[in-house]
């Protein structure tokens, strides 16, 4: 996502898509990026790791 994070992606889909259900991957673990998340209304928070060269992706809720 050139020139944006996840925050600020989330928070584009809840002004213009309303409450759709929204999870958030991030590969960091702060608690201020958690607190953000949530504020925002973050349906779910994921860390994962991954190498971002090869994404490989697997969510089990």
């Amino acid at each position: 996502m050139p020139g944006t994070d996840g925050i600020q992606f989330l928070i584009e889909v809840r002004k213009h898509f309303g409450k759709i259900p929204f999870i958030l991957f991030t590969g960091k673990g702060r608690e201020e990026v958690v607190i953000q998340a949530i504020d925002n209304g973050v349906d779910l928070k994921k860390r994962t790791v991954v190498d971002m060269e090869q994404p490989t992706w697997s969510l089990r809720l």
